[in-house]
C-alpha cells in the first residue's frame, strides 16, 4: 500500500470532517504533483552528495510547493542563506544552483494540511503516531537517491518547532544515512538535536534567514561557508 493511502486513517483522526473525499481526492492530486516535483530536483544534482540538509512538515495547503514556486518566503529564506547578493532569475537557475551547493528540503508528512490550524493538532498523540509512520517513507526516498556528507559535514536543519519535537523523538535523536565517506558500512548515524531548529519567535516559528545560517554554518558577514 502507498504511504498516501496507508495513513488516511491517522489523518483523518487529526482532521475530522475535514478530511471528506474531496478533500482526499485533492491531497491525491497535490501529493502526486510535489512528489513529480521532488523527483525532478533529484535529476539537478550531479553528484548526489547533500552537504544541506532541510527537514520540513508537508508542502503547504496552497498547492505552493518549495519545488515550484520559486517566489514563496521560504525559498526566499533558503536562497539568501547562499545567495545573499544575488536574485534568483527563473526556477529552473535557482533550483539547480541549490542543488550544486548540496542543499535539499524533504518533508516528512504526505499530506497538504494545514497543521497550525490548531496548536492541539501537533501536540496530539495522532500527529506523532503520524509522524512515526512516515519515518521509513522519507528517510528511504533520501538513502535512494543520494549520499551525504560525513557526520562532520552535513549540516542538518529543522524548519518547524513542533514537527522538529516529534521528529526527534520518533528518529531518538538520530538519522541513519547513507555516507559517501562510508561505503563500507553504507549508514552512518547522523545526531539531530533542539538546536538543529531554525524557526524562531521573530519570524512566527517560520524558519528564519539567520538561524538558517547558523545552523548551516554559514559567514554571516561574507556569505561564505565555515
Amino acid at each position: 500500500m502507498d504511504i498516501f493511502t496507508k495513513n488516511l486513517s491517522l489523518l483523518k483522526k487529526l482532521f475530522y470532517e475535514e478530511v471528506d473525499e474531496d478533500r482526499i481526492e485533492f491531497l491525491r492530486e497535490v501529493f502526486i504533483k510535489t512528489e513529480d516535483a521532488w523527483y525532478k530536483n533529484v535529476r539537478r544534482f550531479s553528484s548526489k552528495v547533500i552537504q544541506y540538509l532541510l527537514i520540513c512538515e508537508a508542502p503547504p495547503d496552497t498547492g505552493d510547493y518549495f519545488y515550484i514556486n520559486f517566489k514563496k518566503p521560504l525559498f526566499n529564506t533558503v536562497w539568501n542563506t547562499f545567495f545573499p547578493n544575488e536574485k534568483a532569475l527563473n526556477s529552473e537557475d535557482a533550483y539547480t544552483k541549490l542543488a550544486e551547493k548540496g542543499f535539499l528540503l524533504i518533508d516528512t508528512l504526505p499530506y497538504s494540511m494545514n497543521y497550525s490550524s490548531k496548536r492541539s493538532i501537533r501536540k496530539s498523540d495522532e500527529y506523532g503516531d503520524l509522524i512515526w509512520e512516515c519515518k521509513d517513507w522519507w528517510l528511504e526516498k533520501l538513502n535512494s537517491n543520494f549520499t551525504f556528507a560525513n557526520s562532520s559535514e552535513l549540516k542538518v536543519a529543522f524548519g518547524f518547532k513542533l514537527n522538529s519535537e516529534k521528529l526527534i523523538i520518533a528518529l531518538n535523536n538520530k538519522l541513519l544515512l547513507k555516507s559517501v565517506h562510508n561505503s563500507k558500512l553504507g549508514y552512518e548515524e547522523y545526531r539531530v538535536y533542539d538546536s538543529n531548529l531554525v524557526a524562531d519567535k521573530k519570524t512566527k516559528w517560520q524558519p528564519s534567514l539567520s538561524e538558517l545560517k547558523r545552523v548551516f554554518d554559514i559567514n554571516e558577514e561574507k556569505g561564505k561557508i565555515g
